[in-house]
């Protein structure tokens, strides 16, 4: 039901707005057993957890089982445990498209994009380029004939009825005819929804507007060629494909990307066993770590200091460079009971709000405005936290279950938003 989002990175770009999302409301669906090698009659269960950089943690998804596992699991008799990539929530801030900055895109063991060519770098084949970072790019490789290929991304929750910006670099400048383009469509690839084309022979950013059917909450995005003729060898490039909730093209931020937690069942009940960014892990019996799966969602947990205080949501954006003296912050917040939450800045400005403490547990929406910021100086933006007391101990942030209501409007139990003021 929650799981904690990277950070936005700036890059160094003037601050229109730069958003800090923090959970998510769903957990993992029942992963999928497969053995492999040997099959035998022995049943072996599995649950996933998804895990955000601050800590937050789903709870375990339905378990995944199979009746006809080896007893022994080996390097060759073993249990392939695949799950689906956890989305964003529909209205979120920010880049929808999981993995954008393809990491993981053709991992050997769950990889986070499918594709239908070969990967490799002969003609015909496709292959990713500077994984990992903002420039990552999809590569198709011409062949000198009409080509038909795609990359498709995980599922990409949606709100019906709402305005998205599919967004994308396209290099065609090598494309001789046919169409280089970003399409949505449904899951399973039949219906399209809409599409941008990058013009012949150009290379750029390329942009539509396409507004989801009503009815339509799930959409994939493809990096599509399609009776592409380009000279044999040659590179046609897909990079930094985004689809945001807004009317406008955004600046690039990289989509989500988790961490999986897998835990097995045994005699001692589930436990740890793997941890794992890619969409499966081979079990071919791996140690358990014994550590059992949370029992709730949490945003983030963190041990407090003697004075009961907790800074666990620090921004190091070094590199956001206000456009005006002063900016506006939004806090949207799921709080248990007596969990007070403020905003700190390195730089000397003074948030004009006192901290906010919740008198009983459910959502809060705060507003702070900070002055005294200088102009095209980067500022270090931090959410802190305070329990009442001064017990060192732990404090859990959950999204309480009467809050799922109050997320259909596409908000995130937590975000931090900033804004000029």
């Amino acid at each position: 039901m929650g799981v904690l989002v990277p950070q936005a990175s700036s890059g160094g770009k003037p601050l229109a707005e730069a958003v800090f999302y923090s959970l998510l409301i769903s957990t993992s669906t029942a992963p999928t057993v497969t053995p492999v090698g040997a099959t035998g009659t022995t049943t072996w269960s599995y649950e996933i957890t998804a895990v955000g950089n601050f800590g937050g943690q789903t709870a375990p998804s339905p378990a995944g089982s199979t009746t006809t596992g080896n007893a022994t699991l080996s390097t060759t008799d073993y249990n392939l445990v695949t799950w689906d990539a956890v989305p964003l929530p529909a209205g979120s801030p920010g880049n929808l498209v999981y993995d954008s900055n393809l990491t993981n895109a053709i991992a050997a063991v769950g990889p986070t994009w499918t594709v239908t060519a070969t990967i490799g770098t002969a003609p015909g084949d496709m292959n990713v380029l500077n994984g990992g970072a903002d420039s990552a790019e999809w590569a198709f490789y011409g062949t000198g004939a009409a080509m038909y290929q795609h990359a498709a991304t995980q599922v990409i929750a949606v709100i019906p009825g709402s305005t998205y910006t599919l967004a994308g670099n396209i290099d065609a400048s090598a494309v001789t005819s046919g169409l280089a383009r970003l399409m949505i469509y449904d899951p399973t690839g039949t219906t399209q929804y809409g599409e941008v084309d990058q013009t012949v022979g150009v290379a750029g950013e390329v942009s539509a507007q396409i507004t989801i059917p009503a009815g339509v909450d799930q959409v994939i995005v493809f990096a599509d060629v399609a009776i592409m003729v380009a000279p044999s060898g040659s590179l046609v490039t897909f990079s930094q494909i985004q689809l945001t909730q807004t009317s406008t093209v955004q600046p690039y931020e990289p989509g989500p990307l988790w961490s999986y937690y897998v835990y097995r069942d045994g005699t001692s009940g589930y436990e740890l066993v793997a941890i794992r960014s890619v969409l499966a892990v081979e079990d071919t019996g791996l140690s358990s770590l014994g550590v059992p799966p949370p029992t709730t969602s949490t945003l983030a947990e963190v041990t407090t200091g003697t004075d009961g205080t907790w800074s666990p949501l620090t921004f190091t954006e070094t590199q956001l460079t206000p456009t005006s003296s002063s900016i506006l912050v939004e806090i949207e917040a799921a709080l248990s009971a007596g969990v007070g939450l403020s905003i700190l800045v390195n730089n000397g400005a003074t948030p004009s709000a006192a901290p906010f403490v919740a008198g009983a547990a459910g959502q809060y929406s705060m507003t702070f405005v900070v002055d005294g910021l200088t102009p095209f100086v980067g500022i270090q933006l931090s959410v802190a936290a305070t329990v009442a007391g001064s017990t060192a101990g732990t404090i859990l942030v959950q999204p309480d279950e009467t809050d799922i209501s109050l997320l259909t409007a596409g908000q995130s139990p937590l975000y931090l938003r900033v804004l000029p003021n």
